[in-house]
C-alpha cells in the first residue's frame, strides 16, 4: 500500500513496499540567500541516502528550496533523478555537474521507475521552467505542484483527472503551495507596514483559492497546504521573519477555511506525520507543539549552528568590486539581449519588450534598461532594485544570485504605478538569474584551464 511523509517545505517521501521517492530535498542550505527551512527537514539525511537504490529523486525545478546542491551530493551517484523535459537543461545541468549521473526526464507521457510513474505538466504561459506532476502507483495518485498554484488549463485538468481515475479521487492527494515565494510585498518601498501586510494576506489567500479550487475541480478530498514552510533571514530587517505567514493546516483551517471547498479536506499533516489514504498517522510527537513553538525553536537552532551566518546580508563583506557602475550597464545590456532572444525563440511574455527597469546601487547610482531596446538614460521605471553595492558585487561575481535581491528579500524594489505587478520582468529576471550564474561559472573555469 501507498503512503507519503511529510519531510518538510516541498518534500514528501513516498513509499511502496520497499521502493521510495523523495521529492523536492531541501536540508539545511539557504535558498535565495535567505531562506531556511521552517519547519527544518524532519529526518536527517544520512537514513535517506542509506536507502541507496531504493530510493529515487523527484526535482520539480531547479530553484533553491527544491533543489539543495549540498544535500544532494551526499547520495550515490547512480540515484535515479527525475525532472521534466525543459527547453532549458538547468536542472539536468545541476544534478550532472554534482555528479550524479542516472537523469531521466518525464513530460505528458510518463516515466516509470520501479512502481512510480511520474508524468509532468507545464503550463508555459506561466513558467517555462516549472511543472506540476502527477505521481502514480499502483494503488494511489499524488499530485505534486510544488509551486503552480495557478488555475489548471483545461488540457491539463483533463490530463490529470485521467489520472485521477485510474485508482478513484479517494485514492488521490492533491499538493500546492500556499505561501508567498517571492519579497513582494514586503521589501517594497511603495507601501506602508499596514499596506504590505493587507497585500500579502490578500496574496496568499487567493494562492489557497486557487489550490483547493484545482483539487475539487478534479474531485480530490484530501489536500497537503506545503511549499511555503521557509524563514526570510535577511540583517536588519527582522520584520521579513516576523510578518511573514507560516501556513499551516491549523492557519488554513481556522484563517482561511471560507476560502476552501467544503468537498475539500486539508489534511492534518505535520512533518513526520504519514498520510496512507485512509487517515493521517501522526508522529512520535503528535501535537504537543504548536506552531509558533516550532517557528521560534527552529530559528534558535538556526542561530546557534550558525545557518543564519551563511545567508547573503551575514557574510556579505565590503568588498566592492572596481568599476561596478560600468560592470551594471554590461549585466543590463546582456540581460536585455537575453529577453529579446527568448522572446522571439519562445515568444514567452513578449509584453516585456518596451517596459523598463533600474538598478540604483546605494540609493543614489540608476542604471536603467528599456528591453528591446538597450540602455536608457535614467529614469523611474516599471520595477526599480534599490541594492548596496557590496550585494550587487555578489552578484556580478556570481556568488549570488540576481533572484536573490527580488526572491531572497536582498534588496528592496519599487514597481511604477505601484497596482502593476509586472510579472514578465519578474519571469525573467528569474531566468536570466540562473544564465549569468552560468556565463561567471563558465568563465572562471576557462581562465582556470588557462592557467
Amino acid at each position: 500500500m501507498t503512503n507519503l511523509t511529510f519531510i518538510n517545505h516541498s518534500s514528501v517521501l513516498i513509499r511502496y513496499q520497499e521502493h521510495f521517492l523523495l521529492t523536492d530535498p531541501w536540508f539545511e542550505k539557504p535558498a535565495f540567500g535567505s531562506w531556511l527551512p521552517t519547519f527544518p527537514m524532519v529526518v536527517h539525511p544520512a537514513y535517506l541516502a542509506a536507502l541507496k537504490d531504493k530510493l529515487s529523486l523527484l526535482i520539480s525545478h531547479g530553484h533553491d528550496d527544491h533543489c539543495d546542491d549540498d544535500l544532494l551530493r551526499l547520495f550515490d551517484k547512480d540515484t535515479a533523478i527525475i525532472s521534466s523535459d525543459y527547453a532549458s537543461p538547468s536542472v539536468s545541468n545541476r544534478v550532472k555537474r554534482i555528479g550524479l549521473t542516472n537523469y531521466f526526464v518525464a513530460d505528458e507521457t510518463g516515466v516509470t521507475i520501479g512502481p512510480f510513474t511520474i508524468k509532468s505538466f507545464r503550463n508555459d504561459a506561466v513558467s517555462l521552467d516549472d511543472a506540476t506532476y502527477s505521481v502514480r502507483t499502483p494503488d494511489a495518485l499524488i499530485i505534486h505542484c510544488n509551486d503552480n498554484w495557478n488555475a489548471l488549463t483545461p488540457h491539463i485538468k483533463a490530463a490529470l483527472q485521467a489520472e485521477v481515475d485510474v485508482h478513484g479521487p479517494k485514492r488521490a492527494v492533491y499538493m500546492s503551495q500556499t505561501n508567498s515565494a517571492s519579497g513582494f510585498p514586503l521589501n517594497y518601498r511603495n507601501f506602508d507596514t499596514a499596506e504590505k501586510k493587507a497585500l500579502l494576506l490578500s496574496k496568499v489567500r487567493g494562492m489557497i483559492r486557487e489550490g483547493t479550487k484545482n483539487a475539487a475541480e478534479l474531485g480530490i478530498p484530501n489536500f497537503i497546504t506545503y511549499a511555503g514552510f521557509a524563514s526570510v533571514f535577511v540583517k536588519g530587517k527582522p520584520e521579513y521573519l516576523a510578518d511573514s505567514i507560516f501556513p499551516t493546516p491549523a492557519l488554513l483551517t481556522r484563517d482561511f477555511g471560507h476560502d476552501i471547498p467544503e468537498s475539500v479536506k486539508v489534511l492534518d499533516i505535520y512533518p513526520g506525520d504519514t498520510f496512507d489514504f485512509e487517515g493521517v498517522r501522526q508522529s512520535f510527537l503528535g501535537r504537543a507543539y504548536d506552531d509558533e513553538a516550532i517557528k521560534s525553536a527552529s530559528t534558535r537552532f538556526y542561530e546557534l549552528y550558525g545557518k543564519i551566518d551563511a545567508c547573503d546580508t551575514y557574510r556579505a563583506s565590503n568588498r566592492i568590486r572596481p568599476g561596478i557602475s560600468e560592470a551594471v550597464d554590461d549585466f543590463l545590456t546582456k540581460f536585455d539581449t537575453f529577453v529579446r532572444s527568448k522572446v522571439d525563440r519562445s515568444k514567452f511574455a513578449p509584453t516585456i519588450l518596451g517596459k523598463t527597469l533600474s538598478i540604483v546601487l546605494d540609493d543614489t547610482d540608476r542604471h536603467t534598461v528599456k528591453f528591446g531596446t538597450g540602455l536608457v538614460s535614467p529614469q523611474q521605471s516599471n520595477k526599480e532594485v534599490y541594492v548596496s553595492s557590496e550585494l550587487m558585487t555578489a552578484v556580478l561575481n556570481g556568488e549570488s544570485l540576481f533572484e536573490n535581491l527580488y526572491t531572497g528579500y536582498n534588496a528592496e524594489f519599487k514597481r511604477n504605478p505601484p497596482d502593476q505587478y509586472n510579472r514578465d520582468i519578474m519571469s525573467y529576471l528569474v531566468m536570466y538569474s540562473y544564465v549569468h550564474l552560468a556565463s561567471v561559472r563558465a568563465a572562471a573555469a576557462k581562465a582556470a584551464s588557462a592557467t
